[in-house]
Formats: structure tokens, sequence, C-alpha cells
């Protein structure tokens, strides 16, 4: 999926890149920071941290130093927190960090950033295929937000845990928890501009839940409303945004048999950098259609080149999709043809390795998502029917007593105007 998807929850405050270190923090150059501000050391640590990471560490230890000499746990939390984005090649550290936040946080009673904690920790263990734990940091996250009433974060979780329902092929599930997402991003448009970038990255993402489910007309008019948005938007973020629509709109042409079309549309998409710009998820999508729309072209050879694409994705950070299984189909298909049995050895045993990081990273956690979001989520709906079934029942048998003594009111009425005309025909007898 798309950068801006799976930082959705930080939305363009960072984009971050592969850091390491080497240079030595002296206590002289903390010093001299720590005289700063934390808005100024804040603000420099994003400046810097993509183009000068060993630069960017000072001001996220000095941050954690300021914050520890004034006593304040705000932001002792936020000094750990962007310490923790210097060591994205260290998840054990890295995690370290962020508990370290989350114990501070706790601790205060801003209880909302604790959200924003359990998401960044939940999509650290995603983007390293540990998505059972990334789940559970999801629910955390959701469950702190509910607690708070914080909107914002109740849309972020339920949107992240739609982007793992999606890759279990839960796209019934998904589209809904996406809508709902879009649903509140919506609300905000009038008198929140900024939130127009989040919309359409929802909106994308809805749109590409339809692709895989086959809806390819109802994604075709969203991706046209998705476009149209897009080229309104004048901040330089409009610009790239318009890329995730193209890029879509490649995809249903090659699902609409516009095989040029789509090549075209999805090979604009990627430019100029598609490493920078596209998370494995959406290079996989995209070497995968170009693939199969050079076969459907009679380019084999050519369609060969983006499936090895996608098989070395996999050999490189062992991320599967169900998508990269097509790609090792499509790969033993071609050297079926040629009667090339090594090749075809050689990329079965790539595909049962597939396989087996797909069942080790995704079987868990379909249960899981099961036990732990839907089951506890259809059990308060059972609640809910129980409690407006007893509402109701309530209400019917009140409702009973008081049409019982409206009746028997009436009766008795009739019944005394009956005594009385025979009292008054006795009467008039005598």
């Amino acid at each position: 999926m798309p950068r801006y998807t799976l930082l959705f929850y930080l939305f363009f405050l960072f984009g971050i890149q592969g850091v390491s270190y080497s240079q030595e923090i002296s206590s002289k150059d903390l010093d001299s920071l720590v005289n700063l501000d934390f808005k100024t050391l804040s603000d420099q640590f994003y400046k810097i941290l993509e183009t000068k990471p060993s630069i960017a560490i000072l001001y996220a230890k000095a941050h954690l130093k300021k914050g520890k000499k004034e006593k304040d746990l705000n932001k002792i939390a936020t000094g750990f927190y962007l310490t923790s984005l210097t060591h994205l090649d260290n998840l054990e550290k890295r995690i370290q960090y962020i508990d370290s936040a989350i114990t501070i946080r706790e601790r205060t009673k801003y209880k909302k950033f604790l959200s924003f904690l359990y998401v960044h920790k939940g999509y650290v263990y995603n983007i390293n295929n540990l998505f059972d734990k990334s789940l559970d940091h999801y629910l955390e996250a959701l469950e702190y937000a509910k607690k708070t009433n914080n909107n914002a974060y109740i849309t972020i979780a339920q949107n992240n845990i739609a982007l793992l329902k999606r890759k279990l092929g839960k796209y019934d599930e998904a589209k809904s928890l996406f809508k709902k997402c879009l649903s509140y991003r919506k609300s905000r448009l009038p008198e929140h501009k900024n939130d127009s970038i989040r919309y359409l990255v929802t909106l994308s993402e809805l749109i590409i839940t339809h692709i895989h489910n086959k809806e390819i007309d109802s994604a075709s008019i969203l991706n046209n409303q998705g476009m149209l948005m897009s080229l309104k938007i004048k901040m330089p973020k409009g610009k790239e945004i318009i890329r995730l629509f193209k890029f879509n709109k490649g995809i249903l042409d090659y699902h609409k048999k516009e095989y040029p079309t789509a090549i075209k549309n999805i090979n604009n998409a990627l430019k100029p950098n598609e490493q920078l710009f596209f998370e494995n998820t959406s290079l996989i999508n995209a070497y995968l259609f170009l693939g199969k729309s050079h076969n459907a072209l009679s380019k084999k050879q050519v369609g060969l080149t983006y499936f090895k694409k996608i098989d070395s994705i996999v050999q490189q950070t062992n991320y599967v999709i169900p998508e990269t299984r097509l790609a090792y189909l499509e790969i033993i298909e071609y050297y079926k043809s040629l009667g090339d049995k090594n090749n075809q050895l050689l990329y079965i045993d790539r595909l049962l390795y597939n396989d087996s990081l797909f069942n080790t990273y995704y079987k868990s956690m379909s249960t899981k998502i099961n036990k732990e979001y839907d089951t506890p989520k259809l059990l308060y709906q059972k609640e809910q029917l129980i409690s407006d079934l007893q509402t109701k029942k309530d209400t019917s048998f009140y409702g009973l007593i008081f049409l019982s003594i409206i009746i028997i009111l009436i009766t008795s009425f009739f019944l005394l105007v009956i005594k009385k005309i025979k009292f008054t025909k006795s009467v008039l007898r005598s």
C-alpha cells in the first residue's frame, strides 16, 4: 500500500527512510541543544530526519534530556517517541523507546496520546511482518480511543484494522470499515480543508478493496471522483496524491482489457522514484499487473521481468501478500512452457517458501482478528439486540397492563350504564 496508508496516523508529518548512526554524541553538543525550546527541537528533528539522521538523533536526545531536566512527563514521553524514530533498523530498541513513551504517558492525565503511541507501535510491527502483534496494538489503540471519545484515532485504528482484513481477503468487512472512516473524514472537510488528503487516502484504499472484490464499476466511479478531487488540491501533496488514483486507474484498465493503457498509467504512477513513493504492497500489485498486461499482449519475456521483481521483494524482505503467490504461478508457467525443469523446480521451491511465510504471518492473525475484533463486536451487537428486545418486551408488558386497565374501566362504565338503564325502566314500570 502507499506510504500514505502505512503512515496513515502521521499523515505527512514525516517520511522516514533507513537510518544508521556512527557519530558519537558529546555531552557538549547535547548541552547546547538543551537550551533550545521544545518546539524548535521537535521542528528541527523532523526537518533533518531524512537528510541528516545522525544529527537528528541529537535533537531527539536533547528533547528527552530537557524533558527530564524540567520533570515534564509529556515532554519526556515525546522525547522517547522521537528517539524511537531514529532506530528504524533495530526493532528491539525502537519498541523499547515506544514502550518507555507509553509508560510515561500512562502517568499523565493526557491519555488521548496513548492511542497514537499504540497505533505507532502497531505500525512498527506491521512493517516487520509481525501482524499478530500489529493487530494487538491497533486493538489497544481502538480501546483507548473509545474510552477518551477520540474519534480521530478511532478512525485511524479502524483504518489499519481494515487494511489487515483486506490482506486476509475479508473484503466486505474491510469495505465496511473504510466506509466508516470515510464518513468521519467527510464530516470534517467543510471546516478542515487539510483533511482532504486524509479523505483521499482512505478513498483510494476503498477503491483498491473494490478492485480486489472484482467490483470494477464501483471502483471506477469512486476512482474518477478521487481523481477530480485531487486535481482541486492546490498544496504540493495534491500532485502526489493524484498518483494513487492514476495507479488505481492502471489496474482498472487491466480489468477492462485495455492493456496498453494499463501499462502506461501504472508506469506513470511509479515515476519518478517508485521505491520512495510506494510501499511493498503497491509495488507488488504494480509489478503484477504490468506483468499480466504484457502477458496479455503476448510479451511473455517482458511480463516475466516484472514477476521476478516481485520475487526479489520477497527474497529481500520476506514480505508476502496473496498477490505474491500469483506472480510465482506465472513464473512457473512460463518455464513450464519452455520445458525448463530446473527453473520450474527453483520457483516451485520459492512458491512453497512464499506459502509457508503466508501461513506463518496470516493464519494466526486470521484467528485473532475473529476472536479479538469480530467476535467481541458480534457479542456487543447481540447484547444490544437482547437489550432492545427486552425494552420492547417491557414496553409491550406495560402497554398490555395499561390497555387492560382501560378495558376494565370501559367495561365497568358500560355495566354501570346498563344497570342505571335497567333501574330507570323499573321505576317507569312502577
